[in-house]
């Protein structure tokens, strides 16, 4: 009788491993037929009440948006998945700015997410956008996302940031002020507040922790984030804080100065800071793109020689707003404020590169400062028509100065 029971055992054991083996296979199989072919095959009338995402625990039958064979399987792989799907790829809360791009498929945004770290499995959330038919309504533009979201929170964000996020551009040679009084225009961060949190810079606990290029500071070098302040378009949670908005632009900075040009910048022994403070010159020097890698030159050049930069900007820099003009950029800027102004900034007065970046260059400009032209210039002139003539002696210079003279 035991020996009978035993066997009955085994036998019962084995058609239910059989029983789920198939169960398995045919959602697998299912998942598959579901995949090639986009999700389409066998669609019947969309039962969706709201296209937007939650917690596979919280979706019901009436709420699936594929009432097909496929579509009943793909819920229950989601719903064995369950646990992957609501857990996040990382703990922490830092914000992180994230891209689509025009024309990009679903599953090219999935690969990304994984890259950055957003998302652990990439298959697996693009099948949770198809089956939710939240992967044809993905916009592209810049989001902002954190490691510690779920995959319904990811494919949230991904949906509906317009009604949740605040959009500003920041253009290239803007000061950290320009910033701060747009910021404030705008209603999202209190606009003085934001300036002297940006002053402080490397002050501020945790912050070169986070983004290490921000402690290579060379001697004598201003704390202040003042040229780290990437020039770009940002989406930002409507209710931000200033930390929050400072560090999604030093991330997108992180992600701009990528690991070719800081490769570059060590190979010339120049700290990001020092780099940066060079681009800056340049990005409020230059009118015309090309230009910018001789009017780089023309600064290594005097750098190289010991000689002054004797860069206007800097100038400019120094003298702040003018309060009659409205401007942060004093315009004309009369030949006695070249000598006249006395401060650290001011590179006729002091040689070698002032204490940190006058703006925030753009990436053509700091590509310019890690490459700049091979030349011997060492002056150039504005012309008046955005262009400049650029001489290697100071004969030269006169000479293109009585020309182009107004």
């Amino acid at each position: 009788m035991a020996r009978i029971r035993s066997v009955l055992d085994t036998v019962i054991r084995a058609l239910l491993f059989v029983v789920a083996a198939g169960a398995m296979l045919l959602v697998c199989g299912g998942i598959g037929w579901y995949l090639f072919s986009g999700g389409k095959m066998g669609r019947g009338p969309a039962q969706v009440t709201s296209t937007g995402p939650r917690p596979v625990a919280a979706v019901t039958p009436a709420l699936q948006t594929d009432r097909s064979l496929q579509g009943i399987l793909v819920g229950l792989y989601l719903q064995l998945r369950q646990g992957d799907v609501n857990r996040s790829a990382g703990t922490s809360d830092t914000p992180v700015a994230f891209a689509i791009q025009p024309g990009e498929t679903a599953a090219s945004v999935a690969a990304h997410l994984a890259e950055a770290g957003l998302v652990t499995d990439p298959d697996l959330f693009s099948l949770y956008m198809r089956h939710y038919r939240l992967d044809s309504s993905l916009e592209a533009g810049n989001y902002v996302l954190r490691a510690n979201m779920t995959m319904p929170e990811v494919a949230q964000s991904l949906q509906h940031s317009k009604a949740d996020e605040v959009v500003f551009t920041v253009p290239e040679g803007w000061r950290l002020e320009q910033i701060g009084e747009l910021l404030g225009a705008n209603g999202i961060v209190d606009a003085q507040q934001f300036i002297n949190y940006v002053r402080q810079g490397t002050t501020q606990e945790g912050l070169t922790a986070k983004y290490p290029f921000l402690g290579e500071r060379p001697p004598g070098a201003t704390t202040s984030l003042e040229g780290f302040l990437f020039p770009d378009t940002y989406r930002v949670p409507a209710k931000s804080d200033i930390k929050t908005v400072v560090e999604i632009m030093l991330a997108n900075f992180g992600r701009r100065f990528n690991k070719d040009l800081r490769d570059a910048a060590a190979q010339q022994g120049k700290t990001p800071r020092e780099l940066l403070t060079l681009a800056s010159i340049v990005e409020r020097e230059a009118v015309i793109t090309e230009e910018r890698p001789v009017i780089a030159s023309v600064y290594q050049n005097r750098l190289s020689q010991g000689k002054a930069l004797e860069s206007d900007p800097t100038v400019q820099y120094a003298l702040g707003y003018q309060p009659e003009s409205k401007q942060w950029w004093k315009t004309p800027l009369p030949l006695e404020d070249l000598g006249g102004v006395d401060s650290i900034w001011n590179t006729y007065l002091h040689t070698g590169l002032p204490p940190g970046p006058i703006c925030s260059p753009g990436i053509s400009s700091i590509e310019a400062a890690v490459r700049p032209a091979q030349t011997n210039y060492l002056f150039f002139y504005a012309k008046g028509d955005g262009s400049h003539a650029f001489a290697a002696t100071w004969e030269e210079h006169l000479k293109n100065q009585q020309q182009y003279q107004q």
